[in-house]
């Protein structure tokens, strides 16, 4: 059976959606930004890929919108992208994009060999997520 990725909160894995370095934390589409600080964030901070606006979401520690006894999110519906294409993990540094999997996650710790496979098929959900936003950045570059 072929290798698919599933969500396995549970005691020992309350890694997800707690972030301690900068690098880790989401980035966010202007709207999705805009939203965020109707629910009360306030704290994010600039960056920019050509000409696109976008923005690092700085959460210290466990998000607010995360439920540490459920581990279920408080916003689910209206997450940002990065959030649902969680444990894939879009990196920008200047010009340059890169997709990168998160050893945050207790599940790809537990499965190195997800490393090595197509993350079409292991991560179907998150890929999708992962393509709207590369998409939403192509056009805005456009």
């Amino acid at each position: 059976m072929p290798l698919k990725f599933k969500c396995p909160f549970n005691e020992e894995c309350r890694n997800c959606c707690v972030f301690n370095e900068k690098e880790e934390m989401p980035i966010v589409f202007e709207d999705e930004k805009e939203m965020l600080e109707n629910l009360g964030q306030r704290e994010f901070e600039e960056i920019r890929f050509g000409n696109v606006k976008l923005y690092k979401w700085i959460i210290k520690g466990r998000c607010p919108f995360n439920d540490p006894n459920t581990g279920l999110c408080k916003i689910h519906e209206k997450k940002p992208l990065s959030c649902k294409m969680f444990p894939l993990n879009l990196r920008i540094k200047g010009n340059e994009v890169s997709i990168e999997l998160s050893f945050a996650c207790s599940w790809v710790k537990a499965h190195p060999q997800a490393l090595r496979l197509d993350p079409k098929r292991v991560f179907p959900r998150e890929w999708k997520a992962l393509e709207e936003a590369l998409e939403r950045l192509r056009r805005a570059l456009t």
